[in-house]
């Protein structure tokens, strides 16, 4: 198991005369730790987007200038901020397991990209309102 922060240790160079295909596994293992660092960038934007969306909606939320539009989120908050905010977080967590369960690994880091768009499309939004609102 090989984790994205950890580089490689130096191999020796390979024995041609042994017939080892070294070279061909350096290069397969180069491919396959860009592409996991490339996934765990995505994971950490995915996060860090739904974190951003969290504290514009809180600071719009308590500034009053904005509304929660969801409407289950917002039957939640007439209840409570902190239940209405840990299901935020709740749900961003949820959508990164479906991504992993059911997204293929060609496919995942594109996936988190989009996902990680759409969260940053909604923190923009919700500081643009704050903007003009303010």
């Amino acid at each position: 198991m090989a984790y994205a922060w950890l580089t490689d240790l130096p191999r020796p160079a390979a024995d041609v005369s042994a017939g080892t295909n070294y070279p061909v596994r350096a290069a397969v293992s180069a491919r396959t730790n860009d592409h996991a660092l490339a996934e765990a960038r995505a994971v950490l934007i995915f996060g860090n987007a739904q974190l951003l969306d969290l504290l514009t909606t809180l600071l719009g939320l308590r500034s009053g200038l904005l509304s929660e539009a969801n409407p289950i989120a917002g039957s939640l908050l007439d209840r409570s901020l902190a239940w209405t905010l840990t299901l935020k977080l709740l749900i961003g967590f949820a959508v990164l397991l479906l991504v992993y369960r059911f997204v293929g690994p060609r496919n995942r880091t594109r996936t988190l990209r989009i996902m990680a768009a759409i969260a940053l499309f909604a923190a923009l939004a919700n500081a643009l309102q704050l903007l003009l609102a303010g």
